[in-house]
């Protein structure tokens, strides 16, 4: 029965699209939060006269 599922086309394209969502969005999530730090370390600090 395992077999059966295995091998049928719309189980595999369908956990293949979710693997590939949870991939991706790891992936960007990833991204971004390196990004939002990098720029934080390397970025000056602004100063803020809007107090």
């Amino acid at each position: 029965m395992a077999d059966l599922l295995l091998h049928n086309d719309y189980w595999t394209t369908g956990i293949t699209f979710l693997v590939g969502i949870l991939v991706g969005g790891m992936f960007i999530a990833a991204c971004v939060k390196g990004w939002i730090s990098w720029r934080q370390r390397f970025e000056p600090e602004k100063p803020q006269d809007d107090a």
